[in-house]
């Protein structure tokens, strides 16, 4: 066993520290508050209604917990969020950046319990506190992040990372308290507990990960190489006495992993919708992954972008670039297995890159490349460059020097970056000009500038041009829909919802403005079939619940169109046109007592509406009239 580092530094030393972190990660994000939701957060946040916790409840967090999605810890940290402030960004902006500054202090840590176990007795005090201060701030500093702190939705990958963290920390000071050699002799139990009370929380914590994101899903494998590394000295009979036991434990693990993660339906399906096929994603994921490597090394702003335009490989040889990386990746492995018993530091750290990586740059189809992806695997990465700078640079001022210049630039560039998150518009316009052959960005773009009904004209421009960068596009067939019934263009309308359902049979919300087109024209029987198949798709959609009881109200069928309304409201409790329509239903069915009840809720939630305070005097009147 190597030395515990000697350094005992006070409390205040480290309060200092970890002041300073705070300062450089609200200094570079601080421009950030207000930026908007963007992309994936309307999915995950805007029209999630179930992170919508109105009360800080058991019955309430029990109810996101039971409706969350495959990762509830992050479903309910957005509950949280939405508890105290709504949909305004401020409050999800703030706990992303605190996530990132608690994982920065966690990987300070980290760092240095492991310096501790892995240096010798010479590398003394200031190497160790230097190395893991550095390490730390340039990895907070680092403009790749920006998409994991600034892009709200991607607080699942912080969180999980900031978990994973914990978890190794709990686990190794569990180890080291196993390992002492003075157990407390006047609370013998207690001093046993000790270690299974860290191992409970290693335990907790990886939970904690794993029901943040599935990318953590290795944490078990890097745990086992942990104790392999730096508790039994890469000691092979340990493997075999233990062989068991491991793989127990990690065939458990993986087993809870498939079971709330349902990989192998996420990883089929997702090949559905790419253009790519199995072979051909990991042949591009070599290339991906030195690509990352490179924007950790050289993460200047004109280099990040939300939507990469990356070229499939096709084969080893084309391109050949293919071939190389294959080689480079499989030589950084090589060189980390066979240099490990000299350099273990080194070869864990080159391990932990690529371990990290690989679930999302592997077999599951998922999109090609995003950077948030590198959060966790560019921690040791991070590292590394710094540890080799103490270890071979001798003049300390000349390596403090050099690196208070890359946090100085890193937060430069990271500040630049965030920049451009401060509008949607902005974001897609940064996309589009680093990637102009992609289509999504244009679509985005158009979509956005189309909540202007003043230009409406340039936004149908932009969606055009998604369309002629990928025809087969149902997305960007949808929005060219929705922008032509904003210019009152219905039959256009209908014919680009009808090519979208066409591309895209399960397309819910083409369904439901097909239908509602249909209704402008008096084709009642048609909408009804476009909302009864949104229901189907989604059966907790409100807007197609409650459109679907429209039209069978209107087409003389009131007893069935109620069922449609009382689902909606289930959803959306507080909307009181729906609440509105219910009462005329039970007015066509002549239940007059029964339609007062529910205008008189429609007025409680909103006392101006006009048209429940005219129906509600109709009925009253016609109640007063059958007196």
């Amino acid at each position: 066993m190597k030395n515990q580092d000697p350094a005992v530094y006070p409390a205040w030393f480290y309060a200092g520290l970890f002041l300073l972190f705070a300062a450089a990660v609200f200094l570079i994000y601080g421009n950030t508050l207000n930026a908007p939701f963007i992309f994936d957060d309307t999915n995950n946040i805007v029209e999630n209604r179930h992170i919508r916790m109105s009360k800080l409840t058991i019955d309430q967090v029990g109810e996101v917990l039971k409706n969350a999605s495959s990762r509830p810890v992050a479903d309910f940290s957005f509950a949280f969020n939405y508890y105290f402030g709504k949909y305004n960004p401020l409050g999800y902006h703030l706990v992303n950046i605190l996530i990132h500054f608690f994982t920065g202090v966690l990987f300070f840590i980290f760092i240095k319990i492991t310096l501790g176990l892995s240096l010798d007795a010479e590398s003394a005090d200031t190497k160790n506190f230097l190395i893991p201060f550095f390490a730390a701030l340039v990895w907070l500093v680092h403009p790749l992040h920006t998409q994991s702190v600034t892009y709200v939705v991607q607080r699942m990958n912080a969180m999980a990372a900031m978990f994973y963290l914990l978890s190794l920390i709990c686990y190794i000071t569990g180890r080291t308290a196993q390992r002492a050699d003075a157990p407390d002799k006047d609370n013998p139990e207690i001093s046993r507990a000790k270690p299974w009370l860290w191992f409970s929380g290693a335990v907790i914590s990886g939970l904690l990960a794993l029901g943040s994101k599935q990318n953590v899903a290795f944490l078990p494998v890097f745990i086992f190489l942990y104790e392999w590394f730096f508790f039994q000295d890469l000691n092979r009979a340990w493997i075999k006495k233990k062989l068991p036991w491991i793989i127990g434990i990690i065939l458990i693990m993986a087993a809870a992993a498939v079971l709330l993660i349902r990989a192998a339906p996420v990883a089929l399906y997702f090949y559905e919708i790419q253009n790519f096929t199995l072979p051909q994603r990991l042949l591009t994921e070599a290339r991906v992954v030195i690509f990352y490597i490179s924007l950790i090394v050289f993460p200047h702003p004109q280099r990040l972008n939300l939507a990469h335009d990356y070229p499939l490989s096709y084969s080893l040889m084309n391109p050949w670039t293919s071939l190389m990386s294959l080689a480079v990746i499989i030589g950084l492995i090589g060189f980390a297995v066979f240099s490990a018993k000299n350099d273990r530091l080194i070869g864990f750290c080159i391990l932990w890159f690529f371990g990290n990586l690989a679930i999302e740059s592997s077999f599951v189809g998922l999109a090609l490349i995003f950077e948030h992806r590198t959060y966790l695997p560019s921690l040791l990465v991070c590292f590394l460059p710094v540890f080799l700078l103490f270890r071979y640079v001798k003049h300390r001022w000349i390596i403090s020097l050099s690196l208070c210049l890359i946090v100085l630039v890193f937060s430069v560039w990271s500040h630049q970056r965030n920049q451009v998150w401060g509008e949607r518009l902005s974001v897609w316009q940064d996309c589009m000009a680093k990637s102009p052959d992609r289509a999504w960005p244009y679509l985005s773009y158009g979509v956005d500038m189309a909540e202007n009904q003043e230009k409406i004209e340039e936004a149908v421009f932009y969606i055009q041009k998604a369309m002629e960068k990928r025809p087969d596009f149902p997305e960007a067939l949808f929005a060219m829909g929705v922008a032509r019934a904003n210019q009152n263009r219905t039959a256009e309308a209908m014919d680009y919802y009808r090519k979208a359902l066409s591309l895209s049979p399960h397309f819910k919300k083409a369904h439901i403005e097909l239908g509602l087109a249909l209704v402008s024209i008096g084709d009642l029987k048609g909408a009804a079939e476009h909302f009864s198949q949104a229901v189907l798709l989604d059966p907790e959609d409100a807007r197609a619940q409650g459109s679907l009881g429209n039209v069978l109200s209107q087409m003389g069928r009131p007893a069935e169109a109620i069922p449609h309304y009382l689902a909606a409201l289930q959803m959306e409790p507080q909307n009181a046109m729906v609440y509105n329509n219910l009462a005329n239903a039970y007015v066509r069915l002549g239940e007059l007592e029964k339609a007062v009840q529910f205008y008189g809720r429609a007025l409680q939630i909103d006392p101006d509406n006009l048209s429940a305070k005219q129906n509600l005097a109709v009925v009253l009147r016609l109640k007063k009239e059958a007196r």
